[in-house]
């Protein structure tokens, strides 16, 4: 239903009827000043290009 693009910004899926979700579309994460904590842009990318999406074919 929803993603994080390499600028750690939240993408929703254009056909998500879900108004909640819809309002955090282009926002950007906090981004936690410890390393540790941050996204791994290598497990964003894998999602991005391996599950983002896939909800659809369940409905």
């Amino acid at each position: 239903m929803f993603n994080v693009d390499d600028n750690l910004k939240v993408v929703v899926r254009p056909e998500v009827e879900s108004d909640y979700l819809k309002k955090y579309n282009n926002k950007s994460l906090y981004i936690p000043e410890n390393a540790f904590f941050r996204p791994d842009i290598n497990n964003l990318r894998y999602h991005q290009t391996h599950i983002f999406g896939l909800y659809s074919t369940y409905i």
